[in-house]
C-alpha cells in the first residue's frame, strides 16, 4: 500500500471515528440545532421559502446543505450524513496536502490527525454550521498557498472569494480566514509592493465573493423574502448578540479551556510563539511557508475575536478556529522534528537517527493529545443510548404519529423542531421554534400577532409544551407560567403574549405527558379521545 493510501485510509478511519455518535445516535435524535435545519431543509423540499415560510436566524447555506442531503436520499437522514462526512474528510485531505508540502508528511498528519481528534470536543453531533465551513476554511488556506506559489492570484483570487462567500452564507463568524487573506495582501504580504498585482487579487477575491452572495440576494428578492433574510440574518443577530464585554472574554477563556483537553490550544499557542519568532529571526528560501505563517499568525486573533461576539460559549463555535489552530499545530510540530524551530531554511539538523527519535516523540505526544478526547468520544456514546432527551423526543414522535393524521399540523411549543421533522409533521407557524417571540431587541408585537394568525388559520391538531427541559421558554400551564423566570435577561415575554396564551387555553386542553421529559400535550377541546 502507497502512502497516499495508506494517509487516505487513516483520515477515513479518523472521521469515521469523530462521527461514531453522529452516525449511531445523532441520526434518530438530531440535536436542537440539527433539527432546525433538518425541518427547514425538509421545507424547503416541500416549496417553502427559507425566512419567508420558515424563519430562522442562522446563514441559508447550511439549510439548503440539509435539503440536498435530504433529496439525494429520498428524505432519509443518512443523506446529512453522507455529506458531512464528505466534508470532514475533505477538510482533513486539504489539511494534510496543505501542511505536507510546507511542513513535511509528519507534521502533517499529526496537526490533522490532532485537529480531528480535538472535534470530538466541539462536534455536538454534528450537522452544525461550522462543521461544514471546515472544507471552505482550509480550501481558502490551500488556494492562498498555491497562489504564492505561482507569485499570482486571478483565478484561484476568485475561488478565495467564492469560499470566503460561502463561509459568510454559512455564518459570518465564519470568515476570519478570508478577512485575513484580504488584510495580508494589503498590508503584510510579499505583493505589497506590487500595486497592480495587489489590485488584481483583491479584485478577484471580491468579485468571487460578491457573486456568491449577490446570487442569493438576487434568489431571495426573486421569492420576496429578501426582507424577511435581511430581517432574520441582521436584526435578529444583532440583538441576539448584544452582550457584555466580560461575556465576550469568557467566550475565548471557554473555547480555550474546550480545546485544552486535546491540547490544541496549546501547540495552537506555542506554534504562534514559534511562529513570531521565526519571521522575526528567520530567513526563508520558500515565500509560500512563510506567506502561510503570515496569514495564520493575523488570522489566529481574528477568529479570537469572531468567536466571542455572541458572548454564548456553546462548544460547537469553536470549531471555526480547527483550521487556524491546525495550521499552527503543524508548524508547532515542523519546527519540533526540523530541530531548529527559528530557522527557516527548512534543512533538518541533527542528522537522521536524531530526526527519527523526534518523530517518536511527536507519535507519542499524538497518543497522549488523544486519550480525553477518545475517553471522552466512548463515555458520550453510552450516555446517548438511552439518555432522556433521546428517549423523550422518540416517545413525542411516537405520540405524535399515532394520534395524528400526515396532513395535520403539529405545534411544539419551544425549540424542538426535529420532533416535527421525524414525525414528518409541519409547524402551523414559520415560527416553528419561538426564540424570535422572547428575545429582546427583537421581539415585537408584530411577530406576536403574525404568530397568533398563523394558529388561527392553521389550527395544529396537537401542542407539545416542551418547556420541561427548556427553561428559555415559558409554560402553557397558567400556574407554571406565574412561577417562571427566565434565566437570561436577553430573553422575556410580551404583553401581547397574553392573547396567545387565552387562545391556547380557550382552544386547547390537556391530555398528556410524554415521559420522560414530562412535556404536556395539549389537544383540541372538539377532539376525541385521550393520548396515554
Amino acid at each position: 500500500m502507497g502512502k497516499g493510501i495508506a494517509v487516505t485510509v487513516l483520515l477515513l478511519l479518523l472521521v469515521a471515528v469523530v462521527m461514531l455518535p453522529s452516525i449511531l445516535f445523532y441520526r434518530e435524535s438530531p440535536s436542537r440545532d440539527s433539527g432546525v435545519a433538518l425541518y427547514a431543509g425538509w421545507r424547503i423540499l416541500n416549496g417553502d421559502i427559507l425566512y419567508r415560510d420558515i424563519w430562522d436566524h442562522k446563514s441559508p447555506a447550511l439549510h439548503y446543505f440539509n435539503a440536498v442531503g435530504l433529496l439525494i436520499a429520498r428524505g432519509s437522514v443518512w443523506g446529512v450524513v453522507a455529506i458531512e462526512f464528505l466534508f470532514i474528510l475533505c477538510a482533513a485531505v486539504l489539511s494534510f496536502v496543505l501542511m505536507r508540502e510546507l511542513f513535511g508528511n509528519a507534521s502533517a498528519l499529526f496537526a490533522t490527525t490532532v485537529w480531528l481528534i480535538s472535534l470530538i470536543l466541539v462536534h455536538e453531533g454534528g450537522n452544525l454550521t461550522e462543521e461544514y465551513g471546515l472544507p471552505f476554511q482550509f480550501f481558502a488556506l490551500y488556494l492562498f498557498v498555491r497562489s504564492e506559489k505561482k507569485g499570482w492570484y486571478p483565478w484561484r483570487g476568485l475561488l478565495i472569494g467564492l469560499t470566503f462567500g460561502i463561509t459568510f452564507l454559512l455564518r459570518q463568524n465564519l470568515t476570519g480566514i478570508g478577512v485575513a487573506i484580504i488584510l495580508w495582501i494589503v498590508w503584510g504580504g510579499n505583493l505589497s509592493g506590487i500595486r497592480p498585482v495587489v489590485r488584481n487579487a483583491l479584485a478577484s477575491i471580491l468579485v468571487g465573493f460578491s457573486a456568491m452572495v449577490a446570487t442569493v440576494a438576487v434568489y431571495f428578492a426573486a421569492h420576496s423574502a429578501l426582507g424577511d433574510f435581511m430581517d432574520a440574518i441582521l436584526r435578529y443577530n444583532f440583538a441576539y448578540s448584544t452582550t457584555s464585554i466580560e461575556n465576550r472574554f469568557m467566550a475565548i477563556a471557554d473555547g480555550f479551556r474546550i480545546l485544552l483537553k486535546s491540547g490544541i490550544a496549546l501547540t495552537a499557542i506555542f506554534g504562534w510563539m514559534c511562529g513570531c519568532a521565526y519571521l522575526r529571526h528567520g530567513e526563508d528560501v520558500d515565500r509560500a511557508r512563510r506567506g502561510l505563517v503570515q496569514l495564520i499568525l493575523i488570522a489566529f486573533p481574528i477568529e479570537l475575536a469572531l468567536a466571542c461576539v455572541s458572548g454564548r460559549s456553546y462548544p460547537h463555535y469553536y470549531m471555526a478556529w480547527l483550521p487556524v489552530f491546525a495550521v499552527l499545530t503543524g508548524f508547532f510540530a515542523y519546527g519540533f522534528t526540523s530541530g531548529h524551530p527559528l530557522r527557516a531554511s527548512g534543512r533538518e539538523g541533527g542528522g537522521e537517527h536524531n530526526a527519527r527519535e523526534r518523530n517518536y516523540l511527536l507519535a507519542a505526544l499524538l497518543v497522549a493529545m488523544s486519550a480525553i478526547p477518545l475517553g471522552m468520544l466512548f463515555r458520550q456514546m453510552g450516555a446517548l443510548k438511552n439518555s432522556p432527551a433521546a428517549c423523550t423526543k422518540r416517545a413525542a414522535v411516537e405520540y405524535i404519529t399515532r394520534f395524528t393524521k400526515p396532513d395535520d399540523p403539529v405545534l411544539i411549543w419551544g425549540a424542538e423542531p426535529s420532533v416535527n421533522f421525524l414525525a414528518h409533521r409541519r409547524s402551523p407557524s414559520k415560527y416553528f421554534f419561538q426564540y424570535p417571540l422572547y428575545t429582546r431587541g427583537y421581539q415585537r408585537a408584530g411577530l406576536v400577532r403574525r404568530f397568533l394568525d398563523d394558529l388561527l388559520s392553521n389550527e395544529p391538531a396537537l401542542i407539545i409544551d416542551t418547556s420541561p427541559t427548556n427553561a428559555l421558554i415559558p409554560p402553557i400551564d397558567p400556574a407554571k407560567r406565574r412561577e417562571w423566570v427566565s434565566p437570561r435577561q436577553s430573553y422575556g415575554v410580551l404583553p401581547e403574549m397574553g392573547a396567545l396564551f387565552e387562545f391556547i387555553a380557550g382552544r386547547y386542553r390537556p391530555c398528556g405527558i410524554i415521559m420522560p421529559g414530562r412535556w404536556a400535550v395539549y389537544t383540541r377541546r372538539s377532539d376525541a379521545g385521550d393520548g396515554v
